[in-house]
């Protein structure tokens, strides 16, 4: 129930997946938790509205690659692959939009 195939095999659209869809709905920290919503993940690291702080901290770990040793570098490592990149930058995009009244 900690990987993310048990769920992408039942059509579970997953943060970086596009066979189940390109929505980005889920992400999981694979083998130590459960799915969570992506929106839930990318509100919760920076504040409860995205912004540019959220952004901000997104650049400052930006092409990390240890952020599987650093508490997910701060939370800005969206899909929990351990590196931040264009995935996570994505997330953060489409929220950040969402998020615009």
């Amino acid at each position: 129930m900690k990987s993310n195939t048990t769920f992408t095999d039942r059509g579970w659209d997953f943060l970086g997946e596009t066979a189940n869809g390109t929505h980005d709905i889920w992400t999981i920290d694979e083998g130590k938790d459960y799915p969570r919503f992506v929106a839930e993940v990318v509100r919760g690291f920076a504040g409860d509205v995205v912004d540019f702080g959220d952004y901000c901290l997104l650049a400052e770990y930006w092409r990390r690659e240890d952020c599987d040793s650093s508490d997910d570098c701060s939370g800005a490592d969206i899909d929990f692959s351990g590196a931040i990149d264009f995935i996570d930058l994505r997330a953060l995009a489409l929220h950040w939009i969402d998020s615009i009244e």
